[in-house]
């Protein structure tokens, strides 16, 4: 098939109401000129079957960089330690793939709620069960959970920098379901601050 944005005699770089713009003024044009007789009526309708497919490749060109766009700003935030945010950026998200539970784990897991960080890990996993960084993200959260004895405030990261980890679960101590559930160990260290770093910009390469 031609370039999609050719048949419309656009660019990519165009915007999504010129794109649509122009579908409809091509549209219009050959829904006519398809009555004309003989070979011209003929060609007039290719063109429009052309001009449909071209311009549902362009939609869905454009919905796959919308949903780049939202992880990249998800990403984003969660770095940023914004993760009320993150949280209003997932939610609205309706196409719920493999790429939003990991991220919605990796919002669990800045606020501590480890339970729910690890489900959603795991729903990932059964969505896009090939993804290794996915799968070691999980065993790196398996080893951190498996360790009952510290108390998770400030984790350093591979670069010396603090992650300062939300409390609002466990400040009181009243909540038995994510206590103690953190590293007290050089080797839990390393393997919470390694999934840190790694899982935040696995999905926006």
């Amino acid at each position: 098939m031609k370039n999609p944005y050719e048949i419309l005699g656009l660019t990519p770089d165009a915007s999504e109401e010129e794109l649509r713009a122009r579908y409809e003024q091509l549209v219009a044009k050959y829904k006519d000129e398809r009555f004309l007789p003989g070979e011209a009526g003929n060609q007039a309708a290719e063109k429009l079957n052309d001009v449909e497919d071209a311009w549902r490749e362009i939609m869905r060109d454009i919905e796959a960089r919308k949903y780049s766009n939202d992880y990249d700003r998800i990403a984003a935030l969660i770095k940023q330690k914004n993760y009320n945010a993150a949280q209003d950026a997932l939610d609205a998200i309706a196409d719920r793939g493999a790429q939003w539970h990991f991220y919605q784990s990796q919002v669990y897991y800045y606020r501590e709620w480890l339970t729910e960080c690890r489900k959603h890990l795991t729903m990932a996993i059964d969505l896009d069960p090939n993804n290794e960084k996915y799968r070691t993200a999980l065993s790196r959260l398996d080893t951190v959970m498996g360790n009952g004895k510290a108390d998770p405030k400030n984790v350093h990261s591979q670069s010396g920098d603090d992650i300062d980890m939300a409390r609002q679960q466990t400040q009181n101590g009243s909540d038995d379901i994510y206590r103690g559930n953190a590293l007290s160990n050089c080797c839990t260290t390393y393997c919470l601050a390694s999934m840190c770093c790694d899982t935040l910009s696995c999905c926006c390469r």
